[in-house]
């Protein structure tokens, strides 16, 4: 079930994080920051707990997506994908007309999922992450699709 989160949510966001995220995870300060503003998009999946989260921020034209990730256990249900398609639903609904996301190169799982979602590559980042991994930059043209 998808859940609309708030500032009420977020220990068990911080919790999520540190558990999907063993490197880079963000802080309890960068969590909080996004509901202190109001152009954050933050939803969530789950039953009784959270098991997976989406943040993106946006502008009047364009949506970054800035963090998604999904439990361990939770992966390979979809989680992703319905987190994903609640974004672009979001995008269609608020007449955003592209979303922006990057990725390390070598996350080939969120890469397949972007992939399947309709995101093309449109370049790279080269030494991004900690000056040692390239990150590629992709859109979506919502329009299209």
């Amino acid at each position: 079930m998808l859940i609309n989160l708030n500032k009420e949510h977020i220990d068990a966001l911080v919790e999520l994080e540190s558990k999907c995220f063993t490197q880079d995870a963000w802080s309890r300060d960068m969590l909080e920051d996004c509901f202190k503003g109001q152009n954050y998009y933050c939803i969530g999946y789950g039953q009784t707990a959270l098991q997976g989260y989406l943040i993106a921020c946006f502008n009047p034209w364009e949506i970054e997506l800035l963090s998604i990730g999904v439990l361990q256990e939770f992966r390979e249900q979809k989680i992703a994908y319905k987190l994903m398609q609640s974004l672009i639903d979001f995008a269609k609904q608020n007449n955003k007309e592209k979303i922006f996301l990057e990725v390390r190169k070598s996350n080939l799982p969120a890469i397949n999922l972007y992939t399947k979602c309709n995101f093309k590559p449109i370049y790279e980042r080269k030494n991004y992450y900690q000056g040692t991994e390239d990150a590629i930059i992709m859109e979506l043209c919502v329009n299209e699709f």
